[in-house]
């Protein structure tokens, strides 16, 4: 019975309790504490490539894609993003060579350059039939300067919470 005894508590020590069910105290941190907000990073990466597809500037019936211009740098920084978020979820927040790291600084990079076109957009100015007319911001823009505001907010979430697994 001692042996039992033993060989339960050695177990338990290392066995944590997450929902009910045990799971290893890695797992069960990793769950609370990072998952989220790396399925947040793989969501807004998500945005970002679809926005950088979209309408970037729309004026009457036209319109312009980001492909045409800085989208097609959004576009890739978006898909290396959810690539990086994927592999952070696979190892389950277990870093390798600062992946973790490499994020945040790749929001950024997005972000400026949203930031930058949506500043931009609205200088250009025209008349047409004596009204004062300008381009406006299209909303695929509009979504990668959410979803790079959204990333960079989520990932250094993940870089912070996950150090401590």
């Amino acid at each position: 019975m001692g042996i039992l005894r033993s060989v339960y508590f050695d177990v338990a020590r290392d066995v944590d309790l997450f929902e009910g069910f045990p799971v290893s105290t890695q797992k069960a941190k990793y769950a609370a504490t990072v998952k989220p907000w790396t399925i947040t990073c793989l969501a807004a990466s998500i945005a970002i490539v679809i926005g950088s597809l979209g309408p970037w500037v729309t004026i009457f019936a036209f319109s312009q894609n980001g492909t045409e211009g800085d989208g097609a740098i959004t576009v890739a920084l978006g898909g290396l993003t959810a690539l990086l978020s994927v592999v952070v979820i696979v190892r389950e927040g277990r870093a390798l060579l600062g992946d973790r790291y490499i994020t945040p600084l790749l929001a950024l990079v997005v972000s400026i350059i949203a930031l930058y076109d949506v500043a931009n957009v609205g200088n250009t100015k025209g008349n047409f039939m004596g009204a004062q007319i300008g381009p406006s911001v299209g909303w695929g823009l509009w979504l990668v300067l959410i979803g790079g505001l959204t990333l960079l907010a989520a990932s250094i979430l993940v870089a912070a919470k996950g150090k401590n697994l």
